[in-house]
């Protein structure tokens, strides 16, 4: 189905949805002898999207949009705060990442692996990052299942990649109390047992706060083939991300070329990508402020605390 599906991209295809689930995804026109009065028949409560005959009309550009706003003047809103971060770089995607993110002006987390910040090929981005003011956080030396090696391998893929990130933070001369403060666990493994024990004692050893995220993007499956249909998925999973989301993307090729877009839909929900030693000093900011009920729109303020609620669990202390 895949393969046909690609081949037909010059006609103009339906992708169905089921609620806000991007991946129930099926062609109106690969149903042979069925008319499209019988097919909305049969799926029932089920939504049909009409999909873009060019490539160039993906979901975030202002072709798309405006065609299917009905070219109506959207409300726009004070920018509030997201978390963009991508995973296991540097690589020589991250160059093209970070050209996306400097051009429209936002800022990201880049969780990097040790293996990668070893190899010189690869080092220049990272410093580049950080002098472009970008977190680099740690993602383990070689990307294991912690749940799979020994305490001590745990401990060795930790240390090793904080000893090079502070390597890199040196060579390109930032404040080093901003960066290497998070660690986000390979797959979202913490581990079990003495793992678990392991991870836990080095990282708190090493002042790392752990990094979740609230929204998967998926985007390493557009690496699997069929571009085109996951890059609509990746999209509209971004289409429902809210303030104070943290975004999991990954530093690979694809990705970067997809990027615009996806900064063009969050731009449109009125979302800007902020660094997550950001946090901090949103929660400071927050708690400083004196805002009346007169003063301040109740609601939005309501929603701002619950932003902190969210970062303060995705975020704990060690």
């Amino acid at each position: 189905m895949p393969s046909e599906l690609d081949a037909r991209m010059g006609k103009r295809i339906h992708r169905l949805s089921r609620g806000s689930d991007p991946e129930c995804a099926f062609p109106y026109e690969l149903l042979p002898g069925l008319s499209r009065r019988e097919f909305l028949r049969a799926i029932g409560a089920w939504i049909v999207v009409p999909v873009p005959q060019s490539r160039d009309e993906l979901p975030g550009s202002t072709e798309a949009e405006d065609r299917d706003s009905g070219g109506r003047e959207e409300r726009t809103n004070p920018p509030e705060p997201l978390f963009l971060t991508f995973d296991d770089g540097p690589m020589d995607s991250t160059r093209g990442i970070l050209d996306c993110l400097e051009a429209r002006e936002q800022k990201a987390t880049f969780f990097f692996l040790g293996r990668n910040l070893a190899n010189p090929r690869y080092r220049d981005a990272a410093v580049r990052a950080l002098l472009e003011g970008h977190d680099i956080g740690n993602h383990s030396y070689s990307h294991p299942s912690f749940s799979q090696i020994g305490p001590g391998h745990v401990e060795s893929e930790i240390r090793r990649t904080y000893e090079l990130i502070e390597e890199v933070v040196l060579a390109a001369g930032v404040d080093a109390t901003r960066q290497n403060l998070f660690f986000r666990f390979p797959y979202g493994d913490e581990g079990y047992g003495s793992s678990y024990r392991a991870a836990r004692n080095v990282l708190s050893r090493l002042g790392y706060r752990i990094a979740s995220w609230t929204r998967d993007t998926h985007d390493w499956q557009m690496d699997l083939g069929g571009w085109w249909r996951q890059s609509w998925r990746v999209l509209s999973i971004l289409r429902h991300a809210h303030a104070g989301d943290v975004v999991l993307m990954h530093d690979r090729n694809r990705t970067a070329r997809l990027l615009p877009s996806a900064i063009e839909v969050l731009a449109r929900r009125s979302l800007v990508s902020l660094q997550l030693s950001k946090f901090d000093e949103l929660l400071a900011e927050a708690s400083q402020e004196s805002i009346s009920a007169e003063e301040s729109d109740a609601r939005g303020w309501s929603d701002y605390l619950g932003i902190r609620s969210l970062l303060e669990q995705l975020l704990p202390g060690n």
